[in-house]
Parts: structure tokens; C-alpha cells; sequence
């Protein structure tokens, strides 16, 4: 064999010592970025927070554009909790000129500007062009070979459904309240959920239509950002209707008995697509910024809930999901609970966890919507997956139940039993 010269030796050392120190400084820098990025998710003072989040653009000038554009996100959300309404207006536009053909972008404009009745000619034009933009990816992907094209229309429904919501809404703050509700039906056809059928309501209720009143009784047994404001507008709506709140309880009731009955009756048609595929993997930070993966877990029964603070719902479960953390933890079965309210609330979610006591791990799922429960198909708070000891997906919840952990109970002994299904 020809003898390699020093020369050549000399030459492969210093390549190999480049690219370690290359690798050393990337992986420094990504840490670098990440702490940063967290502290700016973290601060709760909007003031600190645009402090921050200009400082991580100053020092990070390499940064994607798409990455800046998600970090001038976080200034205008900043901007419009301080009230500089135009400021905001401003940094949205930046964004949006860093990232031209990104339809959550536009979309998550639209939506602010709607909430806050902000150029709203403006924002109709965004809420066209998300749906625009959303409609060619998603008719991309679905001619695309080789993909999940169940997964897809899954997404693509959910993803146009809360389009058009937000088109719905722009439109409601218009005044155009016709074509708002004809925005708004589809949506609920394709995403259906609380907010949405709320919306809905409002609009119906504006064009004089009596099935308003039903929709927004039905909004309440779903998942909403302002329940309160949502059962005032109920009332409100029945009471013009009937003349009094006599008989609300029960048309409730009644709403809840069919709403549940059609949400597992999508939980049935929808469970073909999840139960017996792996569990899509993850890290997630707790409340105390310590990592955690799933795949981490092989070898345990994972029960895994989507929730937040501001879901009734939600927290009525809470204490049904720790019951079973306490009965099964010695077993081996671990309790982890996605909370889907953004990294600003984590001190909000720390204290309301802190108050009640409860003992299993919470984790920061991100923004609901955009975080976590997007790629486990969420499309409502609470959902809970119960996944096997080799991270296959064996049973899925949707919404409240009183008697959860008794279900939770009878599947975690089965899983427990018997020996865990391999993997597709």
C-alpha cells in the first residue's frame, strides 16, 4: 500500500480541526440564539419584551428572513399590548415583506387587525391572501406522491376552516355581516369549534337570522378565548328572542347531549388516522425550562393532554388527569399535560398549577394553533392521547369527560397487561 506523506496528514488534520471548530461555533451560536429567542418569549413586560426581541435581530444580522419575520411577530404583539396600534401596523408590514408567501403570516395580521377594528380593507386583502396562498400549498401537497394524503386534507381542512374564520371576522368588523356568516358556515363545516359556531353566532344574530341563537348556546360547549362575553352574547340573544332566560339551562343541556354525540362521532370517523401510528416526536420545555422528549419515554405508557388555563373544560379535567398520575405513576405510566397558551404565560400557568396542587409534568406546547397540538391534529381543547410503551397511539379523547379517568383507568391496565403493539 502507497504511504500517505505528512504533507497530505498535515492536510486532512487541519480540515478535520476546521470543521470541529465550525461545528463548535454553530452549535454556540444556535444555543445562543435559542436562549435568546426564550428570553424574549418569557418576558412579560411588552416594553422588555421589544427590548429583547430588537437586541436578538441586532446580534443575530445572519438570521433567515423567515426567522425575522417570526421575531418582529413578537415586537408587534409587544406594540399592541402597549396600545401603539400603528406601531404594530408597522411591524407587521415588515414582516410581511421578509416573508411574502408566508400564509400564517398573513393570516395572524389579518386576525389582530380584525380584533382591534384595524385597517380592515387592509387586513381583508391579508385574510385573501393567506387563503390564497393556503389553497396552492395544500393543492400542491395532496398531488405530491409518497405523502400522507389523509394527513393533508386533515391539515388543509383545519388550516382553511380557521382562514376563513378570520375572514368571517374581518368581515363582521365591517359590517358586511352576510357575507361574514357565509365565511363563517364553511369554517365551522371544515374546523369545527367554539370559537368559530361563536362567531357564527354573532353574525347570524346581526342579519336577524333565529338560528343565531342556537349557534351561540352551541359555542359554549366548545372551546372559547372569552367564555364569559360568549354566555353574555347567548343570553342576551335568547332573551331578545323568548323575552326571558327561561328554559336557557336546558336548551344548553340539550346542545351539550348533541354537540357530544357529533364530536365522537368525529372522534370515530377521525380515529382511523391516528390510533396505531407512532406518535409524532417532540422536546418541550416544562414551566421550569428543562427539557423534555418523548421518544425519551420508550418503555412507559404515555397519557398526553392539550389544554390551557382559559378552558373550562380543560380545568375541570385537571383533576381527573392527576388522579391518574397518582394511581399509575408507580407503574410506570407518565401524566404530561401541553398547556397551548404561549411561553408569556408560562408565570400564569406556574401559579394555577402551584394553586391546585396538581403533581404531573407540564409542559409548554406553544401557541394553540400553531404549536404542539398542529401537528397531532388538535382541533379543540382538551384532547388526550393515551400512547403505548413503544410510542404508538392506542386511544384518543376529545373534549370533557366527567368519568376520564375511569376510561384512562380501564385502557393504561389493558396496555399495562398486555405486551405493546410494535410500531408501523
Amino acid at each position: 500500500m502507497k504511504r500517505v506523506s505528512s504533507i497530505v496528514w498535515l492536510v486532512l488534520g487541519l480540515a478535520l480541526a476546521t470543521l470541529l471548530v465550525v461545528t463548535w461555533f454553530w452549535t454556540d451560536q444556535q444555543t445562543r440564539l435559542s436562549e435568546s429567542a426564550r428570553r424574549v418569549d418569557e418576558a412579560a413586560d411588552p416594553a422588555l419584551r421589544i427590548q429583547l426581541a430588537r437586541r436578538l435581530l441586532a446580534e443575530n444580522r445572519n438570521l433567515g428572513p423567515g426567522h425575522r419575520a417570526r421575531v418582529l411577530l413578537m415586537i408587534a404583539d409587544a406594540q399592541g399590548r402597549m396600545g401603539l396600534a400603528d406601531s404594530m401596523a408597522a411591524t407587521h408590514r415588515q414582516a410581511l415583506a421578509l416573508a411574502p408567501r408566508d400564509h400564517q403570516l398573513y393570516n395572524n395580521v389579518a386576525y389582530e387587525w380584525a380584533k382591534r377594528g384595524l385597517l380592515l380593507d387592509t387586513a381583508e386583502a391579508y385574510s385573501a391572501t393567506a387563503l390564497a396562498l393556503a389553497r396552492a400549498e395544500y393543492a400542491k401537497r395532496s398531488r405530491a406522491t409518497g405523502g400522507d394524503r389523509a394527513a393533508v386534507a386533515r391539515d388543509s381542512a383545519l388550516t382553511i376552516g380557521n382562514y376563513l374564520d378570520t375572514r368571517g371576522w374581518v368581515l363582521y368588523r365591517q359590517g358586511r355581516y352576510a357575507e361574514a356568516a357565509a365565511s363563517l358556515r364553511e369554517a365551522q363545516q371544515r374546523a369545527p369549534g367554539g370559537e368559530i359556531e361563536y362567531h357564527l353566532g354573532l353574525a347570524l344574530d346581526r342579519c336577524g337570522d333565529s338560528a343565531a341563537v342556537g349557534h351561540l348556546v352551541s359555542s359554549l360547549n366548545g372551546t372559547l378565548e372569552h367564555p364569559d362575553s360568549a354566555r353574555a352574547d347567548a343570553e342576551r340573544a335568547y332573551r331578545q328572542r323568548h323575552g326571558s332566560l327561561r328554559g336557557f339551562d336546558d336548551l344548553l343541556a340539550r346542545h351539550r347531549e348533541r354537540d357530544g354525540q357529533a364530536a365522537a362521532a368525529r372522534e370515530l370517523a377521525a380515529g382511523s388516522d391516528y390510533i396505531g401510528r407512532p406518535a409524532p416526536d417532540f422536546t418541550l420545555p416544562d414551566l421550569d425550562g428543562r427539557p423534555h422528549r418523548l421518544s425519551g419515554l420508550r418503555g412507559r405508557v404515555v397519557v398526553l393532554d392539550f389544554w390551557a388555563t382559559w378552558c373550562q373544560p380543560c380545568v375541570l379535567a385537571m383533576p381527573l388527569l392527576d388522579k391518574v398520575h397518582h394511581q399509575y405513576r408507580e407503574r410506570g405510566v407518565v401524566v404530561c399535560g401541553v398547556n397551548l397558551e404561549g411561553r408569556d404565560k408560562v408565570d400564569l400557568v406556574k401559579r394555577f398549577v402551584a394553586d391546585q396542587g396538581y403533581g404531573f409534568t407540564i409542559l409548554a406546547g406553544g401557541m394553540i394553533g400553531n404549536g404542539l397540538d398542529r401537528v397531532y391534529g388538535v382541533t379543540g381543547v382538551p384532547t388526550s392521547f393515551v400512547i403505548d410503551q413503544n410510542g404508538v397511539i392506542r386511544y384518543r379523547h376529545i373534549g370533557y369527560r366527567d368519568n376520564l379517568d375511569q376510561l384512562l383507568a380501564k385502557e393504561l391496565d389493558g396496555l399495562l397487561q398486555a405486551p405493546a403493539k410494535a410500531a408501523p
